[in-house]
């Protein structure tokens, strides 16, 4: 099961600001207001930087780490 919600909003501000390295290392190839980029971030969770993943964590995108 995915620790992440489905939506397809646009993250807010702060989660871009956040992740914008992020998304390009691991998900350039989406655009930002896709279902297919938040797909994507799911599957590089682990992989994220702290900062991208407290964003994240605080938009509600993703549930704290263990």
């Amino acid at each position: 099961p995915s620790c992440w919600p489905r939506s397809a909003r646009s993250y807010p501000e702060y989660v871009k600001t956040a992740c914008k390295t992020d998304f390009k290392r691991f998900c350039r190839s989406y655009d930002e207001e896709s279902a297919a980029l938040r797909q994507c971030m799911r599957r590089s969770a682990d992989n994220l930087s702290r900062r991208c993943q407290d964003a994240l964590e605080r938009s509600g995108e993703r549930r704290g780490r263990r």
